[in-house]
């Protein structure tokens, strides 16, 4: 009777952590991909569309276009704040060196 006991309460304890992540709805308008991945658990690979076990976070085709990147460069010091420049040189304050920054580059 202990064991059945015993049971009942582990079979009750793994189902309430199994049922402790709400599932959410992928959204409508992801296309026709081979696969599809999670942005911030990129080894979560599915070849359908749904949500990433980890995160919860709608999985999006592995073929979908990424921004372009343009280089800009900046003072490591933030010496003028948040000024970059479109090539590397020197801060004009300071004379260190700039360090190359990515942004993603508006379409």
């Amino acid at each position: 009777m202990k064991q059945l006991t015993l049971f009942a309460t582990a079979l009750s304890m793994l189902m309430a952590i199994a049922c402790k992540h709400e599932i959410k709805n992928p959204p409508a308008n992801i296309g026709d991909a081979s696969a599809y991945t999670c942005a911030m658990h990129p080894e979560q690979v599915s070849t359908v569309p749904g949500v990433c076990p980890k995160c919860n976070m709608a999985l999006i085709p592995m073929d979908a276009p990424k921004p372009a990147m343009a280089a800009v460069y900046a003072c490591p010091m933030e010496c003028q704040g948040d000024t970059t420049y479109t090539a590397p040189g020197k801060c004009p304050i300071c004379e260190m060196d700039l360090e190359l920054k990515e942004t993603p580059q508006p379409k």
